[in-house]
This record gives structure tokens, C-alpha cells and sequence, in this order.
């Protein structure tokens, strides 16, 4: 209770500091501006990034040795996309997980790997997506984008290169000695799908071609939005916006990171020269915009699919982590 209440109170307090830095009067003037046709057309071209996010937790599935049918993908990914957006901590990661080893048998252990694979895969194509932008966005940025570009796609590139060779060479298996051999389990569990996942090189980068499709459609979806509201964006800037953006829900402080969301994204789009309102109504429309198909998806989704995202028992849950951790389960 006590957790809920503090919870509650940094909400409360994040949201009124965003509050503070903005001019009302002029976020109201940008927002009633919007062009409903544009938001339509947006609302339209963000529909197949579903699809692509279904067919990438699909070939996952595939990659670690589970079948899920391509229609049951993406109604798993937009109603957990959808979960994610009214419980706290991501849970809708964990209860898409479930649902996965529900109707199709997936370990959780596997399931939950999955489903993390791709947010690390979205994690680092929109990293260097939106920092390549950086370093082709006009104004202040634009002065040191490509010093940041620099550094931080060396930063990833080693990190992803240690993570490789971490993996390659089972580092895990000489590290987990003496007391850490009970840690073996829950390695096991999560390294050994992490293996499969990038034993192939044309497999790992049909994983990155799809999500940065994915991404890019984020992104003209961004641009469109800007232009409904009359905003006048580069691409380049847009997607350095939404970068920021979308890195700011690593730590939600917020109910769907509603005010964090819009408040990095319009200091990011600020550092390129955009107004700083004007930025924050472009990034609530969006936001709204994507949410609001998110849930619509979602929705009809549960609807018409066998998305068991309610049947959990925590019982069985525990045995079964219990025994893939233990190293017994698959």
C-alpha cells in the first residue's frame, strides 16, 4: 500500500513539474490547430507496425523452436503493447508472456525471452536510428550530433559485441561457480534462447530489418502528426524527438508515461530548434494517436482472438519458473 501511495505522490509531482514549464495558452493554440484528415491518414499508416511487430515475435517463437500462427501473433503483441499501457512495471510483458505459454505451450522462460528480445531489439535500432539523425538534424544539435553519434554507437557496438562473445563463449558456465552455481538454472533458462536467437546472422538481421521498419513507421506517423497540427518538422529531427521519447519509458513514472513521454521528446525536438510548446502538442498527439490505436487493436483483439492474458495462476506460474529455473523444464 505504502508503495502505491509513493507511486501515486511522483506521478503526481512529475506531472505538475510538466506542467510548470509550459505555456497553455500556446500548447492549447498549436493542439486545436489539428487537421482531423491528417490524424486520420496518420492513424492509418501506423496500422502495419502492428503487423510487423506480430511477425517479428512470430519468427521469434519460430527462432526458439515454438510455433505461433501469424494472426494470434499480433493480436498477443497489440493486446500486451495495450497491457502495458494500464498496469504498472511492464506487466503486460509478463502477462503476454503467459498468455503465450497458455494457448501455445511456450515455456516462460522462452516466452519471456521473446518477448524481451524484441524490446532490445527496439532499444538499440531506435538508439542508432535517432542518433544518426542527430547527426543530420539542422540547429543547436546539429553542433554536436555527430560527436554524440560517434560516441555513443561505439558504447553500443561494444556492448552488443561483449553481449556476442558473452554468449558465444558460454562465459556464463565459468562465471556461475560456488555459491552462484544455484544461478545456473535462471542462466540457463534465459541464455540459452538468447544463443538461439543469434546463432544466425540472416535471421538477426531480418529481426533488425523488420523493426526498423517498425520504427520508421513511428516516425512518419510523428511527421504526419506535426504537419496536421501545422508544425513544420525535418524527418531527421522527428526521429530524434521520438527517440528520446520512447527511451524515457525504460522507467515509466507515469500512467502510460503520459507528461515524461511528451516532455523528452519536446526537449529533444527543443535542442534542434523547435518551440518547446509547439514540440510537447506535437508529441501528445502522436502519443495519443498511437495509444489510441494500440487500444483499439487491443481491444478487438480480445475480442475476436483466444488471448488468455486474465487466465494466470500464479501457482502454477511459480512451479513452472521453479522448474525452468532449476534447469528442467524446455
Amino acid at each position: 500500500m505504502k508503495r502505491r501511495v509513493a507511486g501515486v505522490a511522483v506521478a503526481l509531482a512529475v506531472l505538475i513539474l510538466i506542467g510548470l514549464t509550459l505555456d497553455r495558452e500556446r500548447l492549447a493554440d498549436v493542439l486545436v490547430r489539428a487537421s482531423p484528415l491528417a490524424l486520420l491518414v496518420a492513424s492509418v499508416i501506423y496500422l502495419p507496425s502492428w503487423w510487423l511487430r506480430g511477425l517479428r515475435w512470430k519468427q521469434i517463437a519460430s527462432d526458439l523452436g515454438d510455433e505461433v500462427g501469424l494472426r494470434g501473433a499480433i493480436a498477443a503483441a497489440t493486446v500486451g503493447n495495450m497491457l502495458n499501457l494500464i498496469l504498472p512495471a511492464k506487466a503486460g510483458d509478463l502477462l503476454w508472456a503467459n498468455a503465450a505459454h497458455v494457448r501455445w505451450g511456450v515455456p516462460y522462460g522462452r516466452g519471456l525471452v521473446g518477448v524481451l528480445a524484441g524490446r532490445v531489439l527496439d532499444l538499440v535500432v531506435l538508439s542508432l536510428a535517432g542518433l544518426f539523425a542527430l547527426s543530420l538534424a539542422p540547429g543547436p544539435a546539429a553542433v554536436w550530433g555527430d560527436s554524440v553519434l560517434m560516441a555513443v554507437a561505439g558504447s553500443l557496438a561494444g556492448l552488443i559485441g561483449g553481449w556476442l562473445v558473452f554468449l558465444k563463449l558460454r562465459l556464463g558456465d565459468r562465471l556461475l561457480v560456488g555459491p552462484l552455481t544455484r544461478l545456473r538454472g535462471l542462466h540457463d533458462a534465459l541464455v540459452d534462447p538468447a544463443v538461439q536467437l543469434t546463432s544466425s546472422a540472416v535471421r538477426l538481421a531480418l529481426h533488425f530489418g523488420n523493426t526498423a521498419l517498425i520504427w520508421l513507421i513511428e516516425a512518419m506517423v510523428a511527421w504526419i502528426t506535426a504537419r496536421a497540427l501545422g508544425v513544420e518538422i525535418p524527418m531527421p529531427v522527428v526521429l530524434f524527438g521520438i527517440m528520446v521519447a520512447n527511451l524515457s519509458k525504460i522507467v515509466p513514472l507515469t500512467p502510460a508515461s503520459f507528461g515524461t513521454y511528451e516532455a523528452a521528446g519536446a526537449a529533444a525536438l527543443a535542442l534542434a530548434g523547435v518551440d518547446y510548446n509547439a514540440a510537447f502538442a506535437v508529441m501528445l498527439a502522436e502519443h495519443l494517436l498511437k495509444n489510441g490505436v494500440n487500444a483499439v487493436l487491443g481491444g478487438a483483439a480480445l475480442l475476436v482472438e483466444d488471448i488468455p492474458v486474465a487466465r494466470v495462476d500464479l501457482e502454477a506460474v511459480r512451479a513452472a519458473w521453479r522448474e525452468t529455473t532449476a534447469g528442467e523444464g524446455t
